[in-house]
């Protein structure tokens, strides 16, 4: 089979991209990335620190919100299994199920089955390690 010049550049270009986008996959891979995050967290934190009380870009604020939301997701993925005899605490319990009313107004964690799952779930007893 011969490859035309065009079709060449194509698979060189795609497999560039692969190689460019992060791709992995692996928990040594997620620690460095969480440790380097972690890092530049805690040098903003300290940046804020020292600055007066004054407003921040909107645009700024919203990048802050999205880092942390995406934090909370990867958190939740992790911690909120998926088995149905799962454990959780009241705590756990009782956000899941405030999730799943209709008058709910803060960021939804959970999907309704996770919230179903949780909310109707096995309970943490005190004194019991999850």
């Amino acid at each position: 089979m011969k490859i035309t010049p065009k079709e060449l550049r194509q698979i060189i270009e795609e497999e560039l991209e692969a190689v460019m986008e992060d791709g992995h996959t692996d928990v040594p891979s997620a620690i460095r990335k969480l440790k380097t995050s972690m890092e530049d967290a805690m040098q903003i934190l300290n940046a804020l620190e020292q600055m007066p009380d004054t407003e921040l870009p909107s645009w700024w604020m919203s990048k802050i919100t999205l880092a942390a939301d995406y934090l909370n997701k990867s958190r939740d993925y992790l911690l909120v299994s998926e088995e149905v005899n799962e454990v959780y605490s009241d705590k756990q319990r009782r956000w899941a199920c405030a999730q799943m009313r209709d008058g709910f107004k803060g960021e939804r964690s959970l999907t309704k089955k996770q919230a179903k799952e949780m909310c109707t779930g096995p309970m943490l007893k005190a004194g019991d390690k999850k």
